[in-house]
């Protein structure tokens, strides 16, 4: 089954808002809820964002601090992919080192390991590598669908500090894995791979990408 249509999205907007909140229970135990919303549309005209291609989200998740430097942790998280609330099991990963020398791996909505040097108080230069994705939501032929891209980048990482709340990340790297595919938004789909059409034309790409963090 042929679901990709004659032309494939060259530009998509995903706008993303959300509140994460931890809170210890116990000395050695802490919960982690999330809840959130998101465009995901395969256009950047967000005054035409239609309801169908709005995904919210939660999780609950319960960490245990195994080490002074090591968190894992279980739980549900739930989304609205197929158009209803549907849960699925979270699992939860950081781990770090301490020092002028850093290691850093977190699998949280994704995955990310980065290694580098604390430079002085402000700056860090670190090499990460990301697994991640992106999604758009659309209708072919009258049916709905998911352009799902996922991708794993390699970047230099230089991270300014600017007081004690904010933080700059800046990367500049590749895009070495580059999987894209359609696929139908209903449960048979996301089970099986019924409907989903692959197509193996994206190479590796330039990536650049910068954030603010703001921590309370």
């Amino acid at each position: 089954m042929n679901l990709w249509p004659a032309e494939v999205p060259k530009r998509y907007l995903t706008i993303v808002w959300g509140v994460m909140y931890l809170r210890p229970v116990k000395e050695k135990w802490s919960m982690l809820l999330s809840v959130g919303a998101g465009i995901y549309s395969a256009h950047t005209n967000i005054g035409s964002t239609r309801f169908d291609e709005v995904l919210f989200d939660g999780a609950v998740l319960f960490l245990w601090h195994l080490r002074h430097n090591l968190d894992v942790g279980f739980g549900v998280a739930i989304n609205s992919s197929f158009g209803y609330p549907m849960g699925f099991p979270a699992l939860y990963l950081k781990w770090t080192t301490s020092g002028r020398y850093f290691v850093n791996i977190q699998m949280v909505d994704g995955m990310n390991v980065s290694t580098g040097v604390h430079l002085n108080d402000n700056i860090d230069l670190g090499v990460c590598v990301d697994m991640n994705g992106s999604l758009a939501l659309q209708k072919i032929n009258g049916k709905k669908m998911m352009f799902s891209h996922t991708y794993m980048t390699v970047a230099f990482q230089p991270e300014f500090r600017i007081g004690k709340h904010v933080t700059i990340p800046v990367s500049a790297g590749l895009s070495v894995m580059r999987n894209a595919y359609y696929e139908e938004r209903t449960l048979k789909a996301f089970f099986s791979g019924y409907g989903r059409d692959y197509d193996p034309h994206f190479n590796t790409a330039p990536y650049f990408a910068a954030s603010v963090r703001i921590s309370f």
